[in-house]
């Protein structure tokens, strides 16, 4: 009786002894996720490194100078109500003059995904609206390219093309001379033909911008 009594007794000891080693396993195993966490959102998160883009932000976009920021290799944009897109130094952030709805959209759900450890925007409220859009030094791009190239034209922008007066463009009018971009050929869908204007020439239907 008493034998099985300290069978029963050391069973419970080493059952507690493997619990304890168990715990300690686990507790120790999460020592450097935790220690990561603590790196990334305390030590690793110097207000040198990161993007402040709240801090340039003036009443009047022509104010704002990050010429600073930019001469330590930082990239800035400014984007206006209308999504077209100011470049203010550095790395082009964007690569279009002017963003869809979906472009806009999707940099700003990837911004918070990075939890903005490479791009921080910031957003003035008054008589002149526009988001203020800061990259880092050697940011590292992740899946959802924010330079927003695609293969397929936007539909603001209408893809690349060339003014009258040689200059490359890809927004609605000419950076260098102001010139509108042509409208090409376009087919009438009354009566077919082809047109360069606003209305057919042939039977007047007014055609799609």
């Amino acid at each position: 009786m008493k034998q099985g009594k300290k069978i029963q007794t050391t069973r419970k000891y080493f059952r507690r002894k493997f619990i304890r080693v168990i715990l300690v396993m686990i507790f120790l195993a999460f020592i450097p996720v935790l220690l990561i966490f603590i790196y990334q959102n305390t030590l690793g998160r110097n207000e040198d490194n990161l993007p402040d883009a709240g801090k340039f932000l003036c009443s009047s976009r022509n104010d704002v100078d990050v010429s600073e920021f930019v001469a330590n290799g930082g990239s800035a944009a400014i984007i206006d109500e209308t999504l077209s897109v100011t470049p203010l130094g550095g790395e082009a952030i964007f690569d279009k003059s002017e963003l869809t709805t979906e472009e806009w959209t999707k940099f700003l759900l990837n911004c918070d995904e990075i939890n903005g450890s490479d791009y921080d925007v910031a957003f003035n409220q008054g008589e002149d609206n526009y988001w203020l859009v800061l990259r880092k030094p050697r940011a590292i791009e992740f899946s959802l390219s924010l330079h927003l190239n695609s293969s397929a034209p936007s539909s603001s922008s209408g893809g690349s093309w060339k003014c009258s007066c040689g200059n490359e463009n890809s927004g609605k009018f000419c950076s260098n001379c102001g010139s509108p971009k042509p409208l090409g050929k376009r087919k009438c869908p009354s009566c077919g033909a082809e047109n360069e204007g606003r209305f057919c020439s042939e039977c007047g239907t007014p055609l799609q911008q």
